[in-house]
């Protein structure tokens, strides 16, 4: 893959990966990553692009396309690998995985897990730190898409990993993975309270604020339809009748086992949400969990 430069300010730049962006900070003498790609070559074609030691790596979240990359950058340079605790921990007992999927992971994804799970990670700090590399870095809490997604302020520039979409992938995808639909709805609304002048989403843009106002709108529309679908659907279903039921209304393409796995969790998401907000309640019925709209009882 032929990565392009996307110059941010002086010191501070992003590459281009091709399934997401990757944030450069540079002194002039190492250089530090906010996230890194999920591969070998990932870390190779950085390392190439940048031409500088990579001695520093801060992860939005645990994902395995924001981390992957780290095992061998941190073989190569030492890399200090900064983490969000409750992500460190997940990573570290290999079951960040199992959280993504509500449950022990489909065999396609133990190789990832296990990689992942070797890189040796530093807690991030709560509060405003100084990385390795002497840059100034806020951590901006932007939990939903995973249980602790942290999105980072360096300068001017806000690094929102996956705390925020692109209409081209919400168009793509349909129904956007989500670890808490509450949570998700509140970081997008939070993030319109941030100071900055450029905002840099992993999966994939660089804009401005009012680009992001208009771009948290689109998204919060998005969780809304699919709370709207889920309730149209929704008569004394397990999660997973309710999921191909939405698979199929939202009209989502080339489903793998992987993917529904994850739809499925998502969709937990959205009825834990629901829940929270009285609209939705669970019982046990025939055997199994069944999700019923309030006020209307199974049969």
């Amino acid at each position: 893959h032929r990565m392009s430069l996307i110059p941010l300010t002086d010191n501070i730049s992003c590459y281009d990966l091709g399934v997401t962006l990757v944030g450069v900070l540079s002194n002039g003498t190492n250089a530090t990553l906010i996230d890194c790609g999920m591969t070998k070559q990932h870390g190779k074609l950085l390392e190439k692009a940048i031409g500088l030691p990579i001695t520093s790596i801060i992860c939005t979240h645990y994902h395995h396309d924001h981390i992957g990359a780290a095992a061998y950058l941190q073989q190569k340079y030492n890399a200090k690998v900064f983490l969000p605790s409750v992500e460190k921990a997940l990573v570290e007992g290999a079951l960040g995985a199992d959280i993504m999927n509500g449950g022990p992971v489909p065999a396609s994804f133990r190789k990832s897990v296990d990689a992942d799970s070797k890189i040796r990670f530093d807690a991030l700090p709560n509060n405003a730190f100084i990385d390795p590399n002497g840059f100034f870095i806020t951590p901006v809490p932007t939990y939903g898409h995973s249980p602790q997604h942290t999105a980072y302020l360096v300068d001017d520039i806000f690094f929102l990993g996956d705390a925020l979409s692109s209409p081209e992938l919400i168009e793509r995808h349909k129904l956007l993975y989500l670890y808490d639909a509450g949570k998700t709805y509140e970081a997008l609304e939070s993030t319109r309270y941030i100071s900055f002048t450029k905002a840099v989403i992993c999966h994939k843009a660089v804009i401005d604020k009012q680009e992001l106002i208009s771009y948290t709108d689109i998204e919060k529309y998005h969780i809304e339809k699919i709370e709207h679908e889920i309730l149209c659907l929704l008569n004394n279903h397990s999660v997973e009748e309710l999921t191909a039921l939405l698979i199929n209304r939202l009209g989502m393409p080339n489903f793998t086992v992987d993917a529904v796995f994850l739809a499925t969790n998502t969709v937990k998401g959205y009825l834990s949400k629901l829940e929270a907000d009285g609209l939705v309640s669970a019982e046990a019925y025939d055997g199994r969990i069944r999700w019923q709209k309030t006020g209307i009882t199974s049969n």
